[in-house]
């Protein structure tokens, strides 16, 4: 591989986010992403969500700079929650706000992606 390529690390799991995106998130955007989170149910339950331990996630919300691995957990559960979040908004939107109707649509979209073995969005 010649020096000037960028090298795309194969995840593994399918519908994950492409691998090198997460190193496109600037720090501080991830810290406020996590503060959300944090604020929104506990540091130990966000911190297992991303793959990480809680002591690791308290150390990078105080400004500490992360592992590379840790690096990559933090972005790809950030890309992978945007994902969902997108998706949840579309089908709210394409909705118009229906409850009865976004749950018939995500329904529909779930067999379809079934029956055609790829995954679901986000």
């Amino acid at each position: 591989m010649r020096e000037d390529e960028e090298m795309t690390i194969d995840t593994g799991r399918a519908g994950e986010p492409e691998a090198k995106a997460y190193r496109t998130i600037p720090e501080d955007v991830l810290r406020e992403f996590y503060r959300d989170q944090i604020e929104l149910s506990s540091l130990k339950e966000v911190a297992a969500r991303a793959g990480i331990g809680r002591t690791t996630l308290h150390s990078f919300m105080n400004g500490s700079s992360p592992h590379p691995r840790t690096r990559r957990l933090l972005g790809l559960y950030y890309l992978r929650l945007q994902g969902t979040v997108r998706y949840d908004e579309a089908l709210r939107v394409l909705s118009g706000g229906d409850d009865e109707l976004q749950n018939t649509l995500a329904e529909a979209i779930a067999e379809h992606h079934r029956k055609s073995g790829k995954p679901l969005p986000g």
